[in-house]
């Protein structure tokens, strides 16, 4: 009888030593799940961040883009699980998206130094101090401008071009400018630069702002 007995409670710590060190397994297969997907999560949005590249932004605004990566990254690293490190990098993310962008002295001038190379090389004397332009956003990362060199005359408001836009002869049409170069709306978005949503939302932009672009000469660097 009593070696029964001891046959059953050796079962019985071995049945729950067992139980114990699979369930410790499994916890710490899932904790390990759970930190790698975490450190995915925080190697993207770092990476998000470094391509919305600080030069573009304010000081002020590129610091609210520092608290705001150092905020995500902390909501990711207590997580519970998968799911809410996805949520937190998705809404981080959206709220970095949604900080205004504005360009630097260094973006303005090289902007200016091409615009005289590429679009004025044939008006002759054309400086960088001739070149302004209106500043419309940056969307996928192609600064979008209207161009207008005072040696070239003033504006008429007389062509038209995709979704109805209307622009003022002599070339100073809508323009992206990304690493040096600059594309008309029509062969960016042929070429996949822009989205349609992005067309429409240039397009909202140069309506609402139609005024300053033509008349009031305002919001022009």
């Amino acid at each position: 009888m009593y070696k029964k007995l001891i046959g059953l409670s050796i079962f019985a710590f071995v049945s729950i030593f067992i139980l114990t060190s699979c369930g410790t397994i499994a916890i710490s297969t899932i904790n390990e799940t759970l930190e790698k997907h975490r450190t995915k999560a925080l190697i993207n949005l770092e990476e998000h961040v470094y391509n919305k590249q600080e030069a573009l932004y304010c000081v002020d605004n590129w610091v609210i883009i520092t608290n705001l990566l150092n905020n995500g990254k902390t909501l990711i690293n207590t997580a519970a699980n998968e799911l809410a490190v996805d949520v937190y990098l998705m809404e981080t993310k959206d709220q970095i998206n949604n900080v205004p962008k504005r360009l630097s002295n260094e973006i303005v001038s090289q902007i200016k130094e091409d615009a005289v190379r590429l679009l004025y090389s044939h008006i002759s004397l054309t400086t960088t101090e001739d070149i302004n332009f209106f500043y419309y956003g940056t969307f996928n990362d192609n600064i979008v401008v209207m161009i207008r060199n005072q040696r070239a005359g003033y504006f008429r408001v007389i062509t038209e071009d995709i979704l109805g836009i209307l622009y003022p002869n002599g070339g100073q049409h809508i323009r992206i400018w990304n690493n040096g170069n600059f594309y008309r709306l029509s062969p960016a978005y042929e070429q996949g630069m822009l989205t349609m949503e992005d067309l429409k939302e240039i397009a909202y932009i140069h309506d609402r702002d139609l005024d300053d672009i033509f008349t009031n000469w305002r919001t022009w660097f």
